[in-house]
């Protein structure tokens, strides 16, 4: 590894030269490595357990809790940011349909797994904390998928990570109650009524 990595930029092309020495002196520098170009690599989800990657609950017809797993990030990589997108399953471009809904979530997390010396391919997602935000603005009885990417909120590039989590289709039921079952009405007077009474045929009135 190397020491002081986290003052390097991101896409940064270096060389490395090493030399050793103790208290009295230092040797010669050795040759220069070739170039190189040094990339942090981005938060990647954690490998998928028996619990769903993305966990959506109804708060209102409009509303819907998103629960999901921290992505892994390096040893001293506290900061990350998430993207989460609501995205319907029969997109329209009329105006009154539903759009994709967009949120962008600020994180920290600290004593992560990569900091207690554990390798991405050795952290499940038991061991990262746990997420959770609410998505607003949803149309009630609209299929939606929800993708949640991430990235770092002030090094690194600013495109958001390939790796990423998708939940399957859902939607959220309407609060708008049901109307009434129509009232069946009492049936008029018959024609044999009609006949027995005083009624005249053209202006079909009683007096």
């Amino acid at each position: 590894s190397i020491e002081g990595q986290e003052e390097m930029l991101d896409r940064g092309v270096y060389i490395i030269e090493t030399r050793i020495g103790s208290a009295d002196r230092w040797s010669a520098w050795s040759l220069a490595s070739t170039r190189f170009c040094y990339r942090i690599p981005e938060p990647s989800p954690p490998r998928g357990g028996a619990e769903p990657a993305i966990t959506i609950t109804r708060v209102a017809s409009t509303v819907a809790r998103v629960v999901w797993k921290a992505f892994v990030a390096p040893a001293g990589m506290h900061a990350v940011q998430y993207q989460i997108t609501a995205d319907p399953v029969n997109p329209t471009n009329r105006s009154e349909g539903a759009v994709s809904v967009i949120k962008i979530l600020d994180a920290t997390h600290e004593n992560t797994p990569r900091e207690q010396g554990k390798l991405p391919s050795e952290i499940a997602e038991s061991d990262q904390p746990t997420m959770d935000t609410l998505l607003p603005n949803l149309m009630p009885l609209t299929e939606y998928v929800v993708t949640i990417r991430a990235r770092y909120p002030t090094v690194g590039t600013r495109e958001w990570s390939l790796a990423h989590l998708e939940s399957p289709s859902f939607s959220l039921p309407t609060d708008v109650m049901q109307p009434p079952p129509p009232i069946a009405l009492s049936p008029g007077p018959s024609v044999a009524q009609h006949e027995s009474s005083d009624w005249h045929p053209n202006c079909r009135c009683f007096w």
